[in-house]
């Protein structure tokens, strides 16, 4: 059976924005999505936002307007098309979006708001993490096609605002254990399964005269002497018997 015009469409669709969007990742992806999603539905307007330090604001990651990008800003969703989205609907506002939200029609009014279309956008648990979001100038009659696209980006969107998030996660853990490393008195080192070092903090740079960049990859029996070789293979020993890493010391094997 050959396609039907509209499997075409969908089909263009989707080769569009995948195509706009394969090769970036991150704030670079979410740019490229909105463009990429505003041109291939046709709508003026194409934004993804994230919970701004609480339930009841937001703020932009990447916001197409047009013919280019705006920076980035804050609002309050109160009395917004966005408020319900953020609570966990899916909105489609096909016209006059600006009457149902009188608070708010004067901003609607400068950017020519008629249409509306916005997704939750949630993390594995079904937590709200932002939202993704459509304006445009004309009525907006969301057909299956547009609709499916738009359903099928915002999945997308979700991944990647939930990588970002386990990066940044990630990073804080590594700065706040940098801290820690970087304050402590005691030596700090860490050694593979080959007993080669794989950390070494400041004060182990003090107490063995050493430089980091020197001391990892070495191996760590090169700074103990005999006595506590033995002492360190009795030790890891005991604890692979045990079928663990040893605890509470200040030399550790990764």
């Amino acid at each position: 059976m050959s396609e039907t015009l509209e499997e075409r469409r969908l089909d263009k669709l989707l080769r569009t924005i995948a195509e706009g969007t394969a090769s970036v990742t991150g704030g670079d992806f979410l740019h490229s999505l909105v463009r990429y999603l505003a041109e291939a539905l046709d709508v003026r307007y194409s934004f993804v936002s994230e919970f701004a330090g609480s339930k009841t604001r937001v703020r932009t990651l990447a916001f197409w307007a047009v013919d280019h990008f705006l920076d980035n800003f804050e609002y309050d969703l109160a009395g917004t098309p966005c408020e319900a989205v953020l609570a966990g609907e899916m909105c489609l506002y096909k016209e006059h979006v600006r009457d149902f939200f009188p608070d708010h029609r004067k901003e609607l009014e400068e950017i020519g708001a008629e249409s509306y279309l916005a997704i939750p956008l949630m993390n594995a648990d079904g937590a709200v993490l932002g939202h993704l979001a459509l304006i445009d100038t004309k009525p907006m009659m969301g057909s299956e096609a547009d609709l499916s696209v738009f359903r099928i980006f915002a999945v997308r969107a979700q991944a990647e605002m939930e990588r970002m998030r386990a990066e940044e996660s990630v990073r804080r853990s590594e700065e706040r254990l940098a801290s820690v490393l970087a304050s402590a008195m005691d030596a700090i080192i860490t050694i593979d399964e080959t007993r080669h070092i794989t950390l070494f903090n400041d004060a182990a740079e003090r107490i063995f005269g050493c430089a980091r960049s020197w001391a990892i990859g070495q191996p760590v029996d090169r700074f103990l002497s005999k006595p506590f070789r033995k002492l360190l293979d009795s030790y890891l020993q005991d604890a692979d018997r045990k079928g663990g890493k040893p605890a509470n010391s200040g030399l550790r094997r990764e």
